[in-house]
């Protein structure tokens, strides 16, 4: 927990697994931990209403399908407890598990990944070389 907070906390992005994988993987989830619903609302408490991207890895396919953000305000609302968040939110990974696109969307979402990769790369060797200039 502490190395996402200061992961956060610099600015940057996080990726969280949540899916229990202690039995395996499947294509449909079967379970998500809640830790994820921990960490936002600790931050909602300070203010910061944290955007949470579901994506769902289609193995086959070898694509990330990224839905929209929610708020986890939203999702927190009527007073879900995190169990409820991280079960809607592994249902709504499902559904994006189960989406189909032909060949063309295919090949153009392949290409906008391969670019955000390259993107992702080259920022990472950047933040490297910067922190091991700051280190001299």
């Amino acid at each position: 927990m502490q190395e996402s907070k200061k992961t956060f906390e610099s600015g940057q992005s996080l990726i969280i697994f949540p899916e229990d994988s202690s039995k395996g993987y499947f294509d449909e989830l079967t379970s998500f931990y809640g830790g994820f619903a921990v960490f936002a609302n600790m931050y909602y408490k300070k203010g910061i209403d944290v955007p949470i991207y579901v994506s769902y890895f289609k193995k086959q396919e070898r694509i990330y399908v990224i839905d929209k953000p929610v708020r986890y305000s939203e999702l927190a609302k009527d007073g879900k407890t995190k169990e409820e968040i991280a079960d809607v939110l592994r249902l709504r990974c499902n559904e994006l598990g189960k989406m189909t696109f032909d060949e063309k969307e295919m090949e153009e979402l392949k290409k906008v990944q391969e670019q955000k990769f390259k993107e992702w790369k080259k920022a990472s060797k950047q933040k490297a070389k910067a922190e091991k200039k700051m280190k001299k």
